[in-house]
C-alpha cells in the first residue's frame, strides 16, 4: 500500500501550512547602521516601568565582559566598567563591535561580592579577573517592596554575583564612553567579598 504524507494529504484536501518566515532584527529596525553612544537610565524601581526598564537594561549588556578590579565607587554610585558587544548594530559579518562602557548604580547604600563555591580562583585569573555578565535583576519587583526603604540590584556573572543596596531613589544606567575615553585605571585590587554564593 503507498503511503502518502501528511502534508500531501492536507494539500489534497485544500489546507495550507502558514509561510515559515525568519524574524526580523528588532534592532535593525529602529538603530541605523552607526548608532550613536547608548545612554541608557532607568524610572522608579518600585514602579513596573522601572522594572522593565532594568530587564531592558540587561538586555543591553548580556555576554559584556567584566574585570573585578575595575569596579569603583564614585561619590555616591558604584561604577561597573564592561566591555559591551553592540548587538543593537545590523550585522554585516560575523565581526561583533566592542564598546567600553560603565554600568552605574545608585545612589549607593552598600555593595557585596559573591563567588560561586566551585570556581577555582588561578593566579592567572587574580591578575585578570574577568567574567561574563549574565544580566541584571531588582528585588523591588516583589510584593513586599512597597515596605521597604531601599532597593537591591543583583548583577549576576560567570562565577559570581553583585549586590549593589540603593536608597529608594536609586537608579540603575548604561553609558558608552567615547571612542577615545579607557577605563579608569585602579590600583591592585581590595575587595568586599562574600563565600560562597547565596540565594
Amino acid at each position: 500500500m503507498k503511503k502518502v504524507s501528511r502534508d500531501a494529504k492536507e494539500q489534497k484536501q485544500g489546507r495550507k501550512h502558514p509561510q515559515q518566515v525568519s524574524l526580523p532584527s528588532v534592532a535593525g529596525a529602529f538603530l541605523p547602521a552607526a548608532a550613536p553612544p547608548v545612554r541608557l537610565r532607568t524610572r522608579s524601581l518600585f514602579s513596573g516601568a522601572g522594572q522593565h526598564d532594568v530587564v531592558y537594561i540587561s538586555s543591553w549588556v548580556h555576554d559584556a565582559t567584566l574585570r573585578l578590579s575595575d569596579i569603583y565607587e564614585s561619590g555616591r554610585w558604584l561604577v561597573l566598567p564592561i566591555d559591551r558587544e553592540r548587538q543593537e548594530l545590523p550585522k554585516d559579518n560575523e565581526k561583533v563591535s566592542v564598546v567600553r562602557s560603565e554600568i552605574l548604580l545608585g545612589p549607593l547604600k552598600s555593595w557585596t561580592l559573591e563567588f560561586a563555591g566551585q570556581l577555582l580562583v588561578s593566579k592567572e585569573w587574580l591578575h585578570d579577573p574577568s567574567v561574563r555578565i549574565f544580566g541584571l535583576q531588582s528585588s523591588s519587583g516583589e510584593f513586599w517592596a512597597e515596605y521597604l526603604d531601599d532597593q537591591q540590584i543583583v548583577v549576576d556573572c560567570t562565577g559570581a554575583r553583585l549586590k549593589a543596596r540603593l536608597t529608594d531613589e536609586g537608579q540603575v544606567r548604561l553609558e558608552d564612553l567615547p571612542p577615545k575615553r579607557k577605563h579608569k585605571k585602579l590600583s591592585p585590587w581590595t575587595i568586599r567579598v562574600a563565600w560562597p554564593m547565596g540565594g
